[in-house]
């Protein structure tokens, strides 16, 4: 019976023999082969590495896997995505990884391949480690003779509640200890799956990476790798890592937004709650982040050593950190979609028109002083040249905030401490279709060519550049640091490799030259080091200046007083937070009519005084 499934799943993959069985430390599991670049790839997915985090463990840190089986465990499906809204094949139980590697590292013990454990993005409220196929790292491991892990973690409140603390007592980053838990699984069985468990890259982006970020600061974390990627990380925002007081704050509201009140029933009340109350926030909820609309959770900042000890970038500069070698980086249009994603909750619209679009947008997030510095470095004037010089400002600004000034201060900082640093920029040119639109080279974008997965669709984009010779390079670099700690290719180069390296500059490390490597691959422009400068502009920012990196570093991330009780009335010159809104009256301001604070265009109009309006009743949801 056995052989006759194995049959099977060998007859749909399109090779023949016997499929591929990999021993782990609960039992040996069944995987599927398929033929890549020449090569034999076998991939088992869905294998458990925790307890489902079901019933009694749901918000609770994770639990090793110990269940044992004799029999061949059927590993040829990808597993369910953890709960997430508006996403299908979502599970509570959902903690599996994916491994891939090579027929013939499997096949032959002598094999120990380098691993690359892969970490996705989503904002912490979304994705999963297979993405409808996006993350197969089968081209990958065919290509280069790397072993690639993608694992699952816990999304949105499910992962990042402070209703239970950990085994050490730390709150708030369960879903970092299911990554840790993946990378121990990884540590523990890899070499059965023909992989180096002492080389092992963890990268990620987006989220990704912030997580990655997250474990080189982690002392727990650091026996499971020796090098890390950061794709599109950030490295100090308070509304990603998040201060201990706003963590616990904000899971509170949460509880009473579903109804679990605080008291000796809370968590029994909140585990019996549908998953789908802790996908999302709470109807009517009130989120103090002025990005809670679209990005609620992270990590807390606990000061524990099993949580997370301080914001990661103070943790870096005093030495706190994996002594390991990093490449990390962003795009250059990496701000394009999240000027829609944080500004359309302000302004009800998906880009900045004007300037009272930018005022209502900017003055929303940060404090007055902050606004007026920010918008004395964005000048609608450095912009005129863009199809809308408003909205080009504010994606730049999010871009340089979020992505490209962290990666400046991390570069620098991981550089004084002695260690290897490679800085990137991706800026890849799609042609003329995707910057009409507004995305050009997109956050994310560059992760389809490292992984070469859905390059034909990049390739049928009129005038772009060379999309294959572009993935061919990424995937080189990303591969052969994995392999040596550089991605020159020097020190050891991955397979495949030798129409990549010699044949384009050379990657400075940071510490060499203070710089970003322009990855591009057009007749004209190909892979160089672009030096940081003091004050270039815009269009010649794909990189952002020191200048505005300089400023970034003056201004404050805050958090929003907390709402008015219900019922409260306002008079001229009161202090008023809106729960529902995401604006702030304050100081000589006065609530509206009761429909904002203040109204959904910026405005004030003039109030009695006093005014009796119940300033609670808004309409404006975060």
């Amino acid at each position: 019976m056995h052989s006759l499934f194995a049959g099977f799943l060998l007859g749909c993959a399109g090779v023949t023999g016997e499929a591929p069985v990999a021993e782990t430390a609960n039992g040996p599991v069944l995987g599927f082969d398929r033929e890549v670049e020449g090569q034999i790839v076998s991939s088992f997915q869905a294998l458990p590495f925790a307890e489902p985090p079901l019933g009694a463990l749901r918000f609770a840190y994770p639990v090793p896997y110990t269940q044992k089986w004799t029999q061949v465990r059927n590993s040829t499906q990808p597993p369910a995505a953890c709960s997430q809204p508006g996403a299908n094949n979502t599970s509570e139980d959902c903690l599996y990884l994916n491994v891939y590697t090579l027929r013939k590292a499997l096949d032959d013990n002598t094999h120990q391949l380098p691993v690359m454990l892969w970490i996705f993005g989503g904002g912490f409220t979304g994705g999963d480690s297979w993405s409808n196929g996006f993350y197969d790292g089968a081209n990958l491991v065919g290509r280069h003779d790397v072993v690639l892990v993608a694992g699952n973690y816990r999304l949105n409140a499910m992962g990042f509640s402070t209703y239970i603390a950990g085994p050490n007592g730390e709150i708030g980053s369960a879903a970092m200890a299911d990554q840790r838990m993946g990378m121990q699984w990884t540590h523990d069985n890899i070499a059965n799956f023909g992989g180096d468990p002492s080389k092992v890259t963890i990268f990620g982006e987006s989220a990704g990476a912030f997580s990655v970020m997250y474990h080189l600061v982690s002392p727990p974390s650091w026996p499971f790798f020796s090098k890390a990627i950061l794709e599109s990380a950030t490295s100090s925002l308070s509304w990603f890592y998040q201060p201990r007081e706003e963590g616990v704050g904000l899971y509170e509201s949460w509880a009473e937004g579903v109804g679990c009140p605080l008291g000796p029933d809370q968590l029994a009340c909140l585990q019996a709650k549908p998953a789908s109350d802790f996908e999302k926030l709470p109807a009517g909820f009130s989120g103090r982040s002025p990005i809670a609309a679209s990005f609620p959770v992270g990590p807390v900042v606990d000061g524990l050593e099993h949580g997370l000890l301080g914001v990661p970038i103070d943790l870096v500069r005093a030495g706190k950190i994996a002594q390991i070698p990093i490449m990390l980086g962003a795009n250059k249009n990496g701000g394009s979609i999240f000027e829609p994603a944080v500004g359309g909750p302000i302004i009800h619209k998906p880009e900045a028109l004007n300037q009272d679009d930018v005022n209502a947008l900017l003055g929303s997030i940060f404090l007055p002083e902050d606004s007026i510095k920010i918008q004395e470095v964005y000048t609608p004037s450095e912009f005129s040249s863009a199809k809308n010089a408003y909205q080009k400002g504010v994606e730049q600004a999010l871009r340089d905030l979020v992505f490209g000034c962290s990666d400046r201060e991390l570069a620098t900082a991981w550089t004084a401490a002695g260690l290897d640093t490679y800085l990137y920029n991706f800026a890849f040119d799609f042609g003329p279709v995707l910057n009409k639109i507004g995305l050009g080279d997109f956050h994310a974008s560059e992760i389809a060519f490292v992984f070469k997965n859905g390059l034909d669709l990049f390739k049928k984009l009129p005038f772009a550049g060379n999309v294959q010779g572009m993935s061919d390079i990424i995937s080189c670099q990303w591969t052969s640091f994995a392999y040596g700690g550089s991605p020159n290719g020097e020190v050891v180069s991955s397979p495949n490799c030798d129409g990549v390296h010699g044949k384009i500059q050379d990657w400075p490390r940071f510490g060499d030259f203070r710089s970003s490597y322009e990855l591009n691959d057009q007749r004209r422009h190909k892979p160089e080091p672009i030096a940081l400068r003091a004050n270039n502009t815009y269009p010649d920012d794909a990189f952002p200046s020191d200048r505005r990196c300089d400023m970034w570093k003056t201004i404050a991330t805050i958090w929003r007083e907390p709402p008015t009780p219900l019922g409260a009335s306002c008079s001229v010159g009161d202090s008023v937070s809106c729960p529902d809104s995401v604006f702030r009256c304050a100081g000589n301001e006065c609530c509206q009519d009761g429909s904002t604070c203040p109204s959904a265009d910026g405005s004030f109009s003039e109030c009695p005084a006093p005014k009796t309006t119940d300033c609670t009743q808004a309409s404006v949801l975060v």
